[in-house]
């Protein structure tokens, strides 16, 4: 037995195929917005305990839509989720109201629920090695002959950076003055006057 009565089941056969040929939607989309609204309209017609036709689907409450959400939330379904699959009900209740003529005020006015933004997260050491910027062979000798001589040797405004940068491990430093640097170090003997 099919919770959907079949003319919601064409109803929502034929927003597809317009989401498909107006809209571009892909296989996928499709598939997650058939299987958001065919959960919404089974949970209705167990909501109101018989199938929902598409006048009882013009009378949906908000209380009900809250029903609905309360339902899928206690289920397990993050916010997330939950917000994307309101929206395919409500683009579904939007198409269906135009072509069948009524006002889909409740179910338009759910709101999806707040959810945190995630943080950005930190690199893992591997990344972070991976995102290091590779020093030629020559500045890489440059700085370690100058980082090891700690007195005496006049170092450029790039060669300090890029000693700071060797040290902390923060290549950052000098990524805005890299070309700079790089000409600086390919060059030898051309010392920068600071």
């Amino acid at each position: 037995m099919s919770l959907i009565s079949p003319a919601c089941r064409d109803a929502l056969q034929l927003w597809l195929a317009s989401q498909s040929a107006l809209k571009g939607a892909a296989e996928n989309t499709l598939a997650a917005y058939r299987g958001d609204v065919t959960e919404f309209l089974s949970f209705m017609t167990l909501h109101f305990a018989s199938p929902q036709g598409l006048g009882a689907l013009q009378k949906i409450t908000i209380s009900d839509m809250r029903a609905w959400m309360a339902e899928v939330r206690n289920s397990g379904t993050g916010a997330r989720s939950l917000a994307r699959k309101l929206s395919a009900v409500k683009s579904f209740y939007r198409w269906l109201a135009e072509r069948e003529g009524f006002e889909p005020s409740a179910v338009l006015m759910a709101r999806a629920p707040k959810f945190q933004k995630k943080l950005p997260r930190p690199l893992a050491a591997e990344a972070a090695k991976a995102e290091s910027i590779e020093l030629s062979d020559e500045a890489k000798a440059k700085i370690e002959t100058a980082y090891k001589a700690e007195e005496g040797v006049k170092l450029s405004k790039e060669e300090r950076l890029a000693m700071s940068a060797l040290e902390s491990g923060n290549h950052s430093a000098f990524n805005n003055d890299w070309d700079t640097f790089m000409e600086k170090s390919i060059k030898p003997g051309e010392d920068d006057d600071d």
